[in-house]
């Protein structure tokens, strides 16, 4: 019951129903906390702090994000824990807050040193971004060419979509116009 009311809020996040996804998610995290279930508690809270990024709730964002990281530590759950950290590097993006997004990003990238994962992609644009909005136009150049390279691997629509702007947004940076 628990995982179908995780995958039903997971749904409702993929049809941009944030409110309804928060409410069958925070269904799913009463029965895994019922059951002391840590692994689908991390897991459900990390989704809930997703849908309220979607939703521009950026503080509950924060807040779920990372005590969805603090709970998937103990279970070594490496993927997961990349993916609490680019929640986290989302939260600072959309708060402009591009230093801190810069850190986050950077322990995603060390986190997962040799996996090609969408996550990997995720945390290499995600710098990407943070470099460009300090200005760090060529450093951003090399990590969005490095998200091109995990995205070979794995196509992601969205992810695709922003790797690509960014990349052409840096080329006109550095003055390579024909590259964007």
């Amino acid at each position: 019951i628990m995982w179908n009311y995780h995958d039903i809020g997971w749904m409702r996040i993929s049809m941009k129903n944030y409110p309804e996804a928060i409410a069958y998610l925070e269904q799913g995290l009463a029965f895994a906390n019922a059951i002391q279930h840590t692994y689908a508690t991390a897991d459900i809270t990390m989704h809930i702090g997703e849908a309220y990024w979607f939703m521009g709730k950026f503080d509950s964002s924060l807040f779920l994000s990372n005590k969805a990281y603090e709970l998937f530590k103990p279970k070594r759950s490496d993927e997961n824990m990349i993916h609490c950290l680019n929640q986290l590097g989302w939260v600072y993006e959309s708060r402009f807050q591009w230093k801190e997004a810069e850190d986050v990003y950077r322990r995603a990238i060390m986190m997962s040193e040799d996996s090609a994962s969408k996550w990997s992609a995720c945390a290499f644009a995600g710098l990407g971004d943070a470099l460009y909005g300090q200005g760090r136009y060529n450093e951003a150049l090399l990590n969005y060419k490095r998200a091109a390279e995990f995205l070979s691997f794995e196509t992601i629509d969205r992810l695709t979509k922003d790797c690509y702007e960014g990349l052409a947004k840096a080329y006109v940076k550095v003055s390579k116009n024909k590259n964007a």
